[in-house]
């Protein structure tokens, strides 16, 4: 991780799910525990193992029927949820949850926040963990960052997730096709099967910020839409990186190339290790 996050302690981090494809990390700072998620394992030619599980991790992203809502500590939400996710999300919960708990008992003089964050699934599951965290009552309060981040739920959990009041800004970054997904079904209903939550900060190629309005999602679309009618696939696909390491912009040098530079700290270990 990097320096600029400015953890005060140790980190821990949590693997689970079939062939451990799920992974959390989770710290203190001065401003709370923050909670990160990571994404989609990508794939890599150098390694079969890896590969092996990068092709589970994106078979559960596939796995976008909707099905209800089933937190045993957060009864009543209304809406469906990606199956998917829901099933990524309950792998790691109680040690996640419990690790969280023990940072807040710990570190007395921290701030009483959790900050959920992750980038492309790892949001998706941010913005799960920020609503059931809430719901479920857990005192701190929650707020929620994420990365190009896809859809995890309709309009009802949409309705549940505006309802717990919960600060959340989604970052997209010019024409990452990640945050249209997945894709709504073609049927005679106009309703959708999945809505967007939190207030989208639209990052463009530039770095600047677009502001957030009704229109902008179909606007976005219809400007995908004519990248990939002039074979422009490539750079729509590389708008989703997570990369710091220019030229390959994407969301980190985007939003952090004018960030101050933080004094360098000697990195806390931590206990476990997340797996490439």
């Amino acid at each position: 991780y990097h320096d600029a996050v400015q953890f005060t302690g140790p980190v821990h981090t949590i693997v689970a799910g079939a062939d451990r494809i799920n992974a959390v990390l989770v710290g203190p700072t001065d401003i709370g525990v923050v909670v990160a998620f990571r994404g989609t394992i990508p794939p890599t030619s150098a390694n079969v193992a890896v590969d092996m599980r990068s092709l589970r991790d994106w078979a559960e992203d596939f796995e976008a029927r909707l099905i209800p809502v089933n937190w045993w500590d957060a009864p009543g939400i209304p809406g469906v949820i990606h199956e998917g996710f829901a099933a990524d999300l309950e792998s790691v919960w109680e040690s996640l949850k419990k690790e969280v708990v023990a940072l807040l008992d710990n570190h007395q003089s921290m701030k009483r926040s959790v900050w959920f964050t992750g980038h492309s699934k790892g949001g998706a599951l941010a913005m799960m963990a920020a609503l059931r965290w809430a719901i479920a009552g857990y005192m701190p309060h929650v707020r929620a960052y994420t990365f190009g981040c896809p859809r995890f739920g309709d309009e009802g959990l949409a309705l549940a997730y505006r309802s717990a009041d919960i600060p959340t800004a989604r970052y997209e970054f010019n024409n990452d096709i990640v945050p249209f997904l997945p894709f709504d079904r073609v049927r005679m209903s106009s309703r959708p099967d999945y809505a967007d939550v939190g207030t989208a900060r639209c990052i463009t190629a530039a770095g600047g910020f677009l502001p957030d309005h009704p229109a902008m999602r179909s606007e976005r679309l219809k400007r995908l839409g004519s990248f990939w009618t002039i074979l422009n696939a490539r750079q729509v696909i590389a708008d989703h990186r997570i990369s710091w390491t220019a030229p390959q912009m994407g969301y980190m040098v985007a939003l952090c190339d004018n960030v101050p530079t933080y004094p360098a700290k000697t990195p806390h270990k931590s206990r476990g290790s997340v797996p490439a």
